[in-house]
């Protein structure tokens, strides 16, 4: 297998290679395999010809326009981008500023805000905190603490929580009221789970088994099958068994 210990640029061949590391514009094409990717610049596929690329571990700080890549693991640090299909057989990590679109499918995934994805999230758990703006979210759990005015497409689940982000109390009691608790996280669409909790959210129908409307909900419309709550500071236009 060759070994890649320096900066590579400009046209990077197809191949199996140990460690790739990055730096200004590169362009991939055909097939490679590598250990570890580290990007700093920009990666993008070849016009004419699209790549997929396999690897253990990523990591990006910049740009990666890849078609189709698959990992273990991977991390995008604050202010990259990312464009393509990306499968994570483990853990995805992206850090404030992360913007991307396409699809990511991961086993745990977890965003930082401020973050912007448009596209499709996958996998087994979605942690995400702070600023949001998301599109398609089709994750199995979904853990949501957002701050801020924060906005989703749709959210398809087995269990949906979302919190607002609670300023620290010594914090508040310093620089308030501009520190003050305040946003909400607009759904366009739907919620549907199994189990779904809620405060200050708005949407246009949530539907689930358990479904909990806390603090602060606009809600028009709630279905659910077995349990339903509404606090009293929520609005809910109708709510109906399924």
């Amino acid at each position: 297998m060759p070994h890649r210990d320096t900066a590579l640029s400009g046209q990077l061949q197809p191949g199996r290679y140990d460690f790739m590391r990055c730096i200004g514009l590169s362009y991939v094409h055909g097939q490679i395999i590598c250990r570890t990717i580290s990007v700093s610049g920009h990666l993008c596929d070849d016009p004419l010809e699209p790549c997929r690329l396999r690897c253990r571990n990523l990591y990006a700080d910049g740009e990666y326009r890849v078609s189709e890549s698959v990992a273990n693991r991977a991390h995008f640090y604050s202010n990259s981008t990312f464009k393509g299909i990306l499968y994570v057989v483990g853990k995805f990590t992206a850090s404030e500023n992360f913007t991307g679109s396409g699809m990511i499918g991961a086993g745990i995934m977890r965003l930082t805000g401020p973050c912007r994805f448009r596209g499709t999230t996958r996998g087994n758990r979605l942690i995400a905190k702070g600023r949001l703006q998301l599109d398609d979210v089709q994750n199995q759990f979904v853990d949501i603490t957002f701050s801020d005015d924060s906005h989703c497409r749709k959210i398809t689940a087995t269990t949906v929580t979302i919190r607002r982000l609670r300023r620290r109390f010594i914090r508040k009691m310093i620089l308030a009221p501009y520190l003050d608790d305040h946003g909400f996280f607009s759904v366009e669409d739907s919620i549907s789970a199994d189990y779904v909790d809620l405060e200050y959210v708005t949407a246009n129908r949530v539907s689930g088994n358990d479904v909990n409307i806390g603090p602060g909900c606009v809600i028009n419309e709630v279905f659910y099958r077995d349990h339903i709550y509404i606090d009293e500071t929520a609005w809910v236009g109708k709510y109906q068994p399924l």
